[in-house]
C-alpha cells in the first residue's frame, strides 16, 4: 500500500486546506526556470508573456519564494512522454490510471488528464485522494509511487 506521511502537525494548517502553499514556480521556456510567484500572480504574469508558447508551471505547491526553505505540496503526478510516437505514451498512460483507480477506488473527477506539448500526456490526481499533506520528500514520495504504479 502507498502511504504518503508528513512530519507537519495539522495545527498548522490553521483550518486551511492548502497550508498557506501559495508559491509556484513558472519558466517561459526552457531556460527561465527558478523563477516563483505567488499563486494569486499567476494569471498577470502569463498575460505579461510575449506568447502562449513553451509556458511552464510545477505542480508544487511552496510556503515562499524559496523552495529549499519549506517542505512542498502538489497532487500525484506523473508525465508519460514519447517525442516521437506520443500514442505510445498514450497506451502507456491508460493502463496506470487504471490500475490506481481500481487500486485506490479513485473516482474519475480527482484525475486529470493533459496533453504535454505534442509529445505525451500528464496524469494528475486530486492529493486529498491520498490525504497528501506538505512535506520535505514528496517529490521523491511521488517518484517512488510513480515508479511502483508503472510496474503494475
Amino acid at each position: 500500500m502507498l502511504e504518503v506521511s508528513s512530519d507537519l502537525s495539522v495545527s498548522l494548517n490553521s483550518g486551511r486546506d492548502d497550508w498557506d502553499c501559495r508559491f509556484i514556480e513558472v519558466a517561459h521556456g526552457v531556460q527561465n526556470r527558478n523563477q516563483f510567484i505567488a499563486l494569486e500572480e499567476l494569471d498577470r504574469w502569463r498575460k505579461q508573456q510575449p506568447d502562449d508558447t513553451e509556458l511552464y508551471s510545477s505542480f508544487f505547491r511552496y510556503y515562499t519564494d524559496d523552495p529549499l526553505i519549506e517542505p512542498v505540496l502538489a497532487g500525484f503526478g506523473m508525465d508519460f512522454d514519447d517525442e516521437k510516437n506520443p500514442e505510445r505514451a498514450q497506451k502507456e498512460a491508460l493502463p496506470v490510471v487504471k490500475y490506481l483507480m481500481d487500486k485506490y477506488d479513485i473516482k474519475e473527477s480527482d484525475i486529470s488528464i493533459s496533453f504535454s506539448g505534442a509529445k505525451g500526456f500528464h496524469i494528475f490526481i486530486n492529493r486529498r485522494v491520498f490525504g497528501i499533506e506538505p512535506h520535505f520528500w514528496l517529490p521523491k514520495i511521488f517518484k517512488s509511487m510513480a515508479s511502483n504504479a508503472r510496474r503494475r
